[in-house]
């Protein structure tokens, strides 16, 4: 009668122990749902590379898109650019992951902006631009 008592009692732990690890993987996908980030937590780095790899799979044919980083090298800078996208179906939470891509076949020529004072002979004043970038990409 002990014996069966421990065990019910057993039982019991774990289920609760399932039930708290649950709700704590509940409260991180939903914690990156609402903020939009990916975080070792939800995604370790080793299924993260294993999803990357998979991208990088996929594109393989095409010319122009790659992953802008080698993510058996660099999956740890994945995580301050890939984002999170929610979407309720039904009663389920899917979470997709936005990958962005670079496109290789586009050549960026860089300028630094040099904010140069320019006189308005009428007014009599001088003024500069007010600009929220130091460099400018043209293609």
């Amino acid at each position: 009668m002990m014996t069966s008592a421990i065990l019910q009692c057993e039982v019991l732990q774990n289920g609760i122990e399932e039930f708290r690890q649950g709700v704590r993987e509940l409260y991180v996908y939903l914690s990156a749902a609402a903020t939009q980030v990916v975080t070792p937590e939800m995604l370790d780095p080793v299924h993260l590379r294993a999803i990357l790899r998979e991208v990088e799979h996929h594109i393989e044919g095409n010319q122009r898109l790659a992953l802008p980083m080698d993510p058996t090298k660099e999956v740890w800078e994945y995580y301050g650019f890939i984002r999170v996208l929610p979407t309720l179906v039904g009663k389920m939470l899917v979470v997709s992951l936005l990958v962005p891509l670079a496109d290789v076949s586009t050549d960026l020529s860089l300028y630094r902006i040099h904010r140069l004072p320019l006189v308005h002979p009428q007014l009599k004043t001088r003024f500069t631009y007010n600009l929220k970038a130091d460099y400018l990409a043209v293609t």
